[in-house]
């Protein structure tokens, strides 16, 4: 029979947030991801974002295979002991998606500097086509 999992406190969970020492929280179970950090297909910044926080949103936004989620059972060291205010102190900072494929910052200047640029190109082709030379 195997042992039960420790229980942690959200107070603890939150202080593992450096990439030797990293804990993510998914559906309120508590991973050790330090050791795979620099394994993760997503990249170390994935896990670095969200480390110490409830991952739980970002984690089932970008989607898991069987074979990733079978594994992680590898990374389990807990559970956490949920009590009230837990979610103030575990707030990540929300969807893996949004903060790892940013737009522009603006994109209308974006679309403009593009018009612009599209714009000098053909014309030095057109010059150089026609023979047009300064």
């Amino acid at each position: 029979m195997a042992s039960p999992m420790k229980k942690f406190k959200a107070s603890e969970v939150v202080t593992h947030k450096q990439k030797e020492n990293l804990y993510l929280l998914i559906h309120d179970k508590v991973y050790d991801v330090s050791k795979f950090i620099d394994q993760h297909p997503g990249g170390q910044s994935v896990q670095l974002d969200q480390g110490g926080f409830d991952a739980t949103e970002a984690f089932e936004e970008v989607g898991h295979s069987d074979a990733a989620i079978e594994f992680m059972k590898t990374l389990q060291i807990g559970v956490l002991d949920r009590q009230p205010g837990d979610e103030k102190i575990l707030v990540s900072s929300g969807s893996a998606y949004k903060n790892y494929t940013k737009a522009p910052s603006n994109p209308s200047l974006w679309g403009s500097l593009r018009f612009l640029l599209t714009f000098v190109v053909a014309l030095a082709v057109f010059a150089a086509w026609t023979g047009v030379r300064r």
